[in-house]
């Protein structure tokens, strides 16, 4: 696994073939991604009262402070949701790194914010090592994630390239997308801050953490891997809040002839396809 910083253009089968080879991609100081980043912390800032790093939360331990956070995020999540200027600055964005939007498909732009003492919540924070294959069972489905702060060692996107080519055992074969969605609305309804049922299927076996590989970005960063990559978020992350925005795409074969890597451990066998829609103009696919 080689990291690769790159800040020219990669077309979608020269960018695939270094991906599906199981190397990670950061296209450096993107403008778009930089347009949104100042979007965005103006944001976080309106929402969590001027303090853009919610840096007050290392502080504070109470179950009514992680109750106002709760509210915090999930005003933010959904102010980010409803405002159409990020997901179309995203676009731009990876019209930037060389994609054909003609030609690719992705998901649902997710804002996620990783809060050094919220390890769980219904907001989706920190998430277990895990393969995002796992979930849309696309083997040429690709990652894109980008921070809008800087990020350290402490706090960031983790890599185990050591399981690159090697299965792991995970929950697959258990793990349904239906019991998620109704657990998560059982929580919602209930006025819970965390969901009694994993956000995708999760490694169930101890991992080699002494051979992981640590992101660091700076803002106008945008992280690009295949999502065959064992992954996740820093263990016991600490610092301040990160946040990070997210997509998974996938190019339709006829513009991409890139091998991609082999299912070799996920249990699950039907693709989401009904998850992803045509960047161009958001037709399913």
């Amino acid at each position: 696994m080689r990291i690769v910083k790159v800040s020219q253009l990669l077309d979608d089968r020269e960018r695939n073939y270094l991906l599906y080879n199981g190397d990670v991609i950061i296209f450096e100081k993107i403008p778009a991604i930089l347009e949104l980043n100042g979007y965005l912390d103006r944001l976080v800032q309106d929402v969590f009262g001027g303090l853009s790093k919610c840096s007050m939360l290392n502080e504070c331990s109470s179950k009514q402070d992680s109750s106002v956070f709760g509210v915090n995020i999930e005003r933010l999540q959904n102010r980010f949701r409803k405002e159409p200027a990020f997901a179309d600055l995203f676009r731009s964005a990876l019209k930037q790194t060389g994609m054909d939007i003609e030609r690719n498909y992705a998901d649902v732009l997710f804002l996620r914010c990783v809060a050094p003492l919220l390890k769980k919540n219904i907001h989706r924070g920190r998430i277990a090592h895990h393969r995002d294959t796992w979930g849309s069972n696309i083997q040429q489905q690709v990652n894109w994630w980008s921070s809008l702060y800087p990020t350290s060692d402490e706090n960031t996107l983790v890599f185990y390239p050591e399981y690159w080519d090697t299965p792991v055992e995970n929950s697959t074969s258990e793990w349904s997308y239906s019991d998620f969605c109704k657990a998560r609305s059982l929580a919602k309804q209930k006025g819970l801050s965390h969901i009694n049922y994993p956000y995708a299927p999760e490694v169930t076996q101890s991992v080699l953490s002494n051979k992981s590989l640590s992101i660091v970005t700076s803002p106008g960063d945008l992280v690009c891997f295949s999502s065959a990559h064992l992954h996740g978020s820093t263990e016991a992350p600490r610092g301040s809040c990160r946040f990070s925005i997210e997509l998974r795409t996938f190019a339709e074969r006829s513009t991409d002839l890139n091998i991609p890597p082999k299912n070799i451990d996920n249990a699950n066998g039907e693709p989401r396809y009904d998850w992803f829609k045509r960047l161009s103009d958001k037709k399913k696919y």
